[in-house]
């Protein structure tokens, strides 16, 4: 009996002293697998909040557990603060929040180390908030034990978009060099909703994807934000972006107006692209449709119970390492 409770002992001490050097040691990404466990290897049950850019809406999105909070960035001025030009949460052609940037990390980071477990999915709109905000990020990476994704659409996509791109030399340079700990979501510009109802990802979207990816030798996490509407006739060429990008992921979202086939788009995520390689970021009224329940989940529901003991072990941890953070 002796012998058995020591042997538990040491596994569990040795456990955690390889998270313990994992984690102070290494450069990598948080990953979102890793940060919730408890939903296996199913990235559709990571759960979202969209355009976090006021205190308010921080607060309401911790209140409800969502994983994943996606907030906006541009370059703007503080209520109430000098009007200097900063880093602030807010969604173009606005420019002014309660919230600035350093202001949104540091409350993402007091809720973490009270325990409330989420990451954050920070978009740009333009190149020229990026450098500022990548500092703002640098200044609180000590304490950030969350995940951290940086969005852009950096290269002009479907449906003959007119819309302007994040310059993709800037945002990967910047990001590897400035941010290597996050993981980039780098994606198409998109013209689509309303009157324009049919669309899709094209082999030369995908190629030229390839490409800027291998100039700039991206070695972090990636993730591939498409459009929802699209992704459903685009199964086979984002097949091919998902086979030439080995652990990659996908993250499809869409508008509350987008046209989408449903079926087409269930049948991409479940036999396609695959649970395990897709976030859905969607209204709840397409989620609903798709009807991704747990009898399609069951591949990864065997490996809840020890996701339920690694979720409180990794948070135990995470205190830990906060705390000896602060002492170095």
């Amino acid at each position: 009996m002796c012998k058995r409770m020591c042997t538990k002992t040491q596994f569990v001490f040795i456990a955690f002293w390889i998270v313990l050097l994992a984690q102070t040691g290494s450069s990598s990404a948080i990953s979102i697998e890793e940060y919730f466990p408890e939903t296996g290897s199913n990235l559709t049950a990571v759960t979202w909040a969209h355009a976090v850019n006021s205190r308010r809406e921080l607060e309401d999105a911790v209140k409800d557990k969502i994983m994943m909070l996606e907030a906006d960035v541009v370059l703007g001025t503080l209520k109430g603060g000098s009007g200097d030009l900063i880093p602030v949460m807010a969604h173009p052609p606005n420019n002014t929040s309660d919230l600035s940037l350093d202001g949104f990390l540091t409350e993402v980071v007091t809720y973490t180390q009270k325990g409330h477990r989420c990451g954050i999915k920070l978009d740009f709109k333009t190149v020229e908030v990026l450098a500022p905000s990548l500092t703002t990020l640098q200044r609180h990476e000590h304490q950030i034990n969350f995940p951290v994704m940086l969005n852009a659409d950096i290269l002009p996509g479907p449906v003959d978009s007119t819309t302007k791109p994040v310059d993709a030399d800037t945002f990967l340079d910047l990001c590897v060099t400035l941010f290597p700990t996050s993981t980039l979501s780098v994606g198409w510009t998109t013209r689509y909703g309303g009157l324009i109802f049919n669309g899709s990802y094209s082999e030369e979207h995908v190629k030229a994807m390839e490409e800027v990816l291998k100039r700039h030798q991206v070695k972090q996490p990636l993730t591939f934000p498409v459009r929802a509407g699209m992704v459903a006739n685009s199964g086979i060429t984002l097949a091919r972006l998902k086979n030439n990008v080995p652990n990659s992921t996908f993250t499809i979202w869409s508008s509350d107006t987008d046209a989408v086939n449903v079926n087409n788009l269930r049948e991409v995520i479940l036999n396609i692209l695959g649970i395990d390689r897709v976030y859905v970021d969607v209204p709840k009224s397409l989620l609903d449709k798709l009807q991704l329940s747990s009898s399609d989940r069951q591949r990864t529901s065997s490996a809840a119970p020890l996701a339920s003991v690694t979720a409180v072990f990794v948070s135990m941890v995470s205190m830990i390492l906060l705390k000896f953070k602060r002492r170095m």
